[in-house]
């Protein structure tokens, strides 16, 4: 009787052991799972934390493991400021240029507008803050002239070029045609992957390669490598002269004031047609 007992006991412990296991399978199973979700959710948060508080990383192609500059630069949620926007530009550029130069290239690489009313408050708030005694870590500054250095109204560059990339000399106008023709081919053959417009990137260097000695334009065909051989001829000849004036120049520029070196000479600095704003010498 004890026996068969024993033995009834023995079976009923049994399946409730079989039954315990499989109820602790099912539990990790469960556990499992919701550690799985609670880590895709926590990857997903950190992502988009780091996405918020990094905007370079909001365009990181983690397939090729690069990102795109003209994405961070032109399509963020809250735009640049135009000041560094424009800096941006001529850093893009690598020379001096033109406001109607960097708004064009503006236009078509990052598909940003600048009015050109716009960039003569901008020189102006530039030179009223450094007065002020402002700090920034580049400024925006204008071109000057080899001789008398006085400012070059609306020929932008940065202060972090040396003083001779900033000068003007009699053979500085060509120099810089030259550059900027160079340059806008070489980003021009990158278009495809980095403009916001990049018809329009092309067409840009098409116009200023219209006037390189041998070159013909034809509709709808960009030789952008043709056209960057030509430039590099041209430099050949004739950027050593050049570079000599301003090399001139900028030993005798870097004796004045930095305020001087940045906005010139002149008790008046001509911001737009009629309007002349006055500023003090440091």
């Amino acid at each position: 009787m004890d026996k068969h007992k024993n033995s009834v006991e023995g079976e009923l412990l049994e399946r409730q052991l079989s039954e315990l296991q499989k109820m602790r399978q099912h539990i990790d199973s469960l556990v499992t799972d919701l550690q799985s979700k609670l880590g895709e959710r926590a990857q997903t948060a950190s992502a988009q934390l780091v996405r918020s508080s990094s905007p370079d990383l909001n365009f990181f192609d983690r397939q090729d493991q690069t990102y795109s500059v003209v994405e961070m630069k032109s399509f963020s949620a809250k735009p640049r400021p135009v000041r560094l926007h424009v800096l941006d530009c001529l850093e893009d550029i690598g020379w001096m240029a033109h406001t109607r130069e960097i708004a064009q290239y503006s236009a078509a690489r990052y598909g940003r507008d600048i009015p050109p009313t716009r960039f003569g408050p901008l020189i102006k708030d530039e030179a009223a803050s450094y007065q002020s005694r402002g700090t920034r870590p580049v400024w925006l500054c204008v071109g000057l002239t080899h001789d008398r250095f006085e400012p070059i109204r609306r020929l932008l560059g940065r202060s972090d070029w040396p003083l001779e990339r900033r000068i003007v000399a009699p053979t500085s106008g060509r120099i810089q045609h030259l550059k900027l023709t160079a340059r806008l081919c070489e980003l021009a053959l990158g278009a495809d992957e980095t403009a916001a417009d990049p018809l329009m990137l092309k067409i840009l260097a098409a116009d200023h390669a219209r006037d390189l000695p041998g070159v013909k334009l034809k509709r709808g065909q960009f030789d952008l490598k043709l056209w960057s051989d030509v430039v590099k001829d041209l430099l050949n000849e004739l950027l050593p002269r050049d570079e000599e004036l301003r090399r001139e120049a900028a030993a005798r520029l870097g004796k004045l004031s930095d305020f001087q070196q940045l906005f010139g000479m002149p008790d008046v600095i001509d911001l737009e047609p009629g309007h002349r704003e006055k500023v003090s010498r440091r």
